[in-house]
């Protein structure tokens, strides 16, 4: 994952935010503000670099992935990484 993110520096801004309590299995989440175009890319250039039996990585519209941090959503357990766009 640092050799994604050193990848990017320069052309995109890079912040980590950690999550209390959302630590059980290992997935990361990819989600898309505008639906799920952009994050199923992503999903198949972080498959290049993670090994799917240690982390799976998962797609969800963005919408989603905020109502499910507000309400603290069981289907949040386990994850390790959120990549996502801000407001």
């Amino acid at each position: 994952m640092k050799e994604i993110v050193d990848s990017i520096k320069g052309a995109w801004e890079v912040e980590a935010r950690y999550y209390s309590g959302i630590v059980q299995d290992n997935k990361m989440i990819i989600p898309c503000i505008s639906g799920e175009g952009v994050s199923k890319q992503l999903q198949e250039i972080a498959r290049r670099y993670v090994d799917d039996e240690r982390l799976d990585v998962v797609t969800m519209k963005y919408d989603d992935l905020k109502w499910k941090l507000a309400k603290a959503d069981s289907a949040l357990y386990g994850t390790r990484l959120i990549i996502t766009t801000t407001e």
